[in-house]
């Protein structure tokens, strides 16, 4: 067997590692909020599942990378100057697109719209047990500081990243912006109707799409974190005066 064989077996037999981590990675946040947002919603299983979902997030590139990869497990640190673009880019996109989402819901038609369907958005802050305004700050505290740092570190770290390994930067772009989404359509599609769980999912996946264009031009998760924790902080503030205010 020649050399260039030999390589060409190695790479995919690497190939075929990365894809049995990556593919559970794409479909288990999809099937989980199923669960939770759908079949099981307001039940002591729904918060099981949540949680048992989130864990997996955390603990499966870790796994994936070791276990199923048998690679090492590294992060590979951006240079001073990418961090300080990673950060500026951050803020930057982060306050804009928050902005961009204050200003349709508080000074467009889109505000009639999430009025029209606060019941639903109450209903499921309610079936999370945050009748309170301190709970819901504290969840909200955490979605925006801890769960948006989990979601990068998951979605365009280890998705994204190791896409690229087997599919080129585009098509990761593509494939983890989707995927990205497709949770995020679940949760949608508990609040809105049809043409607004469209409309604003495909939002979610370009919005997961400029966050991994971020990571890929700097090599830092800091600012597509602070972006993300922006636009989450913007949701929230919604979420509260649709429920409290």
């Amino acid at each position: 067997m020649d050399t260039d064989t030999t390589h060409h077996q190695r790479e995919a037999a690497e190939r075929r590692r990365i894809g049995s981590g990556v593919v559970p990675a794409l479909v288990v946040p999809f099937i989980g909020a199923m669960i939770y947002f759908v079949f099981w919603a307001g039940t002591p299983v729904a918060v099981v599942v949540y949680v048992a979902t989130k864990l997996f997030t955390v603990a499966w590139p870790v796994v994936a990378r070791f276990g199923v990869e048998r690679g090492v497990f590294r992060f590979q640190p951006a240079s001073q100057v990418n961090r300080r673009r990673s950060i500026v880019w951050g803020v930057g996109s982060g306050v804009l697109i928050a902005g961009l989402m204050l200003v349709m819901v508080y000074a467009t038609t889109v505000g009639g719209y999430v009025e029209r369907h606060a019941g639903n958005i109450v209903a499921r802050i309610n079936d999370f047990r945050l009748t309170t305004p301190g709970r819901f700050v504290l969840f909200a505290t955490f979605i925006c500081i801890v769960h948006s740092g989990i979601e990068e570190y998951y979605w365009r770290w280890y998705v994204y990243g190791r896409l690229t390994a087997v599919t080129g930067a585009v098509t990761a772009h593509v494939i983890a912006g989707l995927a990205f989404s497709a949770h995020h359509f679940v949760v949608l599609g508990c609040y809105f109707s049809v043409v607004g769980t469209a409309v604003f999912g495909v939002l979610v996946g370009v919005g997961g799409a400029i966050w991994s264009v971020l990571y890929h031009r700097t090599g830092s998760l800091v600012g597509s974190w602070l972006s993300h924790a922006l636009v989450d902080a913007a949701i929230m503030v919604v979420g509260y005066r649709l429920a409290f205010a």
